[in-house]
Parts: C-alpha cells; structure tokens; sequence
C-alpha cells in the first residue's frame, strides 16, 4: 500500500516530498541527485516512510507523514526517521491544519541564548554584557578570552579542537593563531583556576585542543 510525505509552507501550501526532494537536490540547483535514488528520466525519488530521511538530510522544516498504514510499527519508524508528526487515514482536513499549525510553531525562530550557566561548577556567562563569574566571582575578561571561554562553554561537553576555536575567534587557522589560543588559555586559567598549574576547569586534550569540564 502507498503512502506519501507532504511538505507545508508557511502560506499553509502543500507539496509532494518528492517534488521538494528533486527541486533541492536537482542539479540545476547547485546540487545532485545520487545515481542510487534516480528513478525515471526526471530523476525523481520514490517516497516512502523512509523517505523522511532523505529530507531530513537537507532540510529542518517540519516534515508530516499522511498515511493509510497506521499500524504502531509504520508510525514509529516514520517519527524515528525524521518525521515530525504522523497522521494516519482517514483524516480530517481541519486537524491535518492544526498538526501544520502546532509544527511550524515548534519550529519557528528560537529566542537566542543569552546567557550559560553550569550551576554545579558554579560558571555563568552572560553573551549580551559579555560578564563571566565564576563561584560567585565577577572575572576580569579581554573580549578574546571570553570568546574563547564562550565556545569551549557552547561545544560543551565535547572537547574543542584549535582548528574551531581559530576560525569562530580569528576567522582563520594557522600556527600562529594556535600559539595565541595557547597565551589566551593560559590566561583564562591564571584568572580562573585556583591553581593554573593543575587546572581542573579547562582541560587540554592532547594534540587536539580544550575541553571545559563542567557539568
């Protein structure tokens, strides 16, 4: 039994998944369909639930599946494969809206985040005055340093290599700029830790770059 993915503008129009798919992925578009997806002489793609993921691959817009196959198995799959809502039929045309409505409001424009807190290890940082405190002290920072601190805070928990702190702080990467990262850590750790030579806060991760241990 057939199903398809549908896509919803703003405007509340409707279009076939595939035909979004083709249009991004079409090269005349600056883009290009893999050979294995090509179906007929358009280059069209075959829909099915999987094809949320192909989507998904492409797109964040909130992606709908309206299916006759309404067993749990099929709607489960299509909401783990990238789907936002699943709707099975038969339907009315009214909730289908309102599932349009409700998915574009979840994914419209997010409040930007203005402050990073880590309440256990007692760090705070405000983006828009560019403060820092940390365990209930304001810390003195050069705008450098806090956008050094800023990122190692953002990528958290993950470690941060030199290659991204040199392109999000300096817009490039070189040795030089490596050297500066290095000055830049060192500083962050004379004016936070409480013992710069056993830093406990910003940890280096070796031939890689700094990992903010926090919780």
């Amino acid at each position: 039994m057939k199903h398809s993915l549908k896509a919803f503008d703003s405007d509340m129009h409707v279009y076939d998944a595939a035909d979004l798919y083709d249009k991004y992925m079409n090269p005349k578009w600056g883009h290009r369909i893999p050979r294995g997806q090509r179906n007929g002489k358009h280059g069209r793609v075959e829909f099915s639930i999987g094809g949320s993921q192909k989507l998904r691959a492409i797109t964040d817009a909130p992606i709908i599946i309206l299916s006759a196959l309404t067993q749990k198995d099929n709607v489960v799959r299509g909401l783990r494969q990238g789907a936002d809502d699943y709707v099975g039929k038969p339907f009315a045309g009214d909730e289908v809206i309102a599932r349009v409505e409700a998915a574009l409001r979840r994914s419209g424009p997010k409040t930007p985040v203005s402050k990073i807190a880590f309440p256990e290890n007692g760090l705070s940082m405000d983006l828009e005055t560019h403060q820092a405190s940390y365990r209930g002290n304001t810390i003195d920072l050069t705008p450098r340093e806090f956008s050094v601190l800023e990122i190692l805070a953002k990528h958290h928990p993950k470690p941060v290599s030199y290659e991204t702190l040199a392109t999000e702080v300096w817009g490039q990467d070189n040795e030089k700029i490596r050297e500066r990262i290095k000055w830049i850590v060192y500083l962050l750790r004379q004016k936070i830790e409480k013992d710069p030579s056993n830093p406990k806060l910003i940890l280096n991760k070796t031939r890689y770059g700094y990992h903010l241990a926090v919780e």
